[in-house]
């Protein structure tokens, strides 16, 4: 396989993640703090256990990254 292909495989797979991150992104507007408050609520208690799980330890990976750099800076 040359360069030229196993760039575009990497390509075609972002453009999937992509397409697929889009599919399962969930928005919402607001029209003030309260509401918001309540809309985020209702999401992350309709979500299983698994995912709410997942969201926390990906936020938990966020904020270590941040403190690292924090700390190279």
């Amino acid at each position: 396989m040359d360069d030229s292909s196993a760039l575009s495989f990497s390509d075609a797979a972002m453009a999937r993640r992509v397409a697929e991150r889009r599919h399962r992104m969930v928005s919402h507007r607001s029209a003030n703090f309260a509401e918001a408050d309540r809309w985020d609520l209702a999401y992350w208690q309709s979500q299983s256990p698994e995912v709410r799980l997942s969201a926390l330890m990906a936020i938990r990976e966020d904020v270590l990254k941040a403190e690292r750099a924090r700390e190279d800076d």
